[in-house]
């Protein structure tokens, strides 16, 4: 009887130790070895890396996003010092959702979203100053299926907007 309730309790042990060693295969993908200074790599997952980009400028900020070789799920930027979001600062990336928060855009350029637009699905812009809809931005945003812009300088969004 001992040796059986024995048996038992090595097997029980075998079997929670098996179900509890089981391997984790690491994300798909994985934050940059050397960093995206000044922005941060704070996860890693199979849809992508998050991003954080804080209290940084627009320059700043297009230097360290082009040392990311893999896609980005979440690109956040928070409080930073940009009026005016153009050129190639998010062109070498795939990009799926982008976070402005906090930081005081006041226009959007046309080519902003060129080429990274294929692979946008959310643009959220939260507390900035954007005075203009950026239609001529929003054209290259192919896949987009939200667009949130909250507590803005926006007056009117065109009729013609989302056409």
């Amino acid at each position: 009887m001992q040796f059986c309730l024995l048996a038992i309790g090595v097997f029980s042990l075998v079997v929670g130790v098996h179900s509890f060693a089981e391997y984790q295969h690491p994300p798909a993908y994985l934050c940059p070895e050397f960093g995206l200074y000044p922005c941060n790599c704070t996860k890693e997952s199979d849809e992508g890396i998050v991003v954080v980009c804080e209290n940084t400028n627009l320059a700043s900020m297009s230097v360290g996003l082009k040392q990311s070789k893999v896609k980005i799920a979440n690109l956040t930027i928070i409080n930073c010092n940009i009026e005016r979001l153009y050129g190639d600062v998010f062109r070498s990336n795939e990009v799926t959702k982008i976070v402005i928060e906090d930081t005081p855009i006041r226009s959007i350029e046309n080519d902003t979203f060129i080429e990274v637009g294929e692979f946008i699905e959310e643009l959220i812009l939260k507390n900035t100053r954007l005075e203009t809809f950026p239609y001529g931005a929003l054209q290259s945003l192919s896949k987009v299926h939200t667009i949130k812009i909250d507590n803005s300088d926006l007056e009117e969004i065109p009729p013609n907007a989302f056409k």
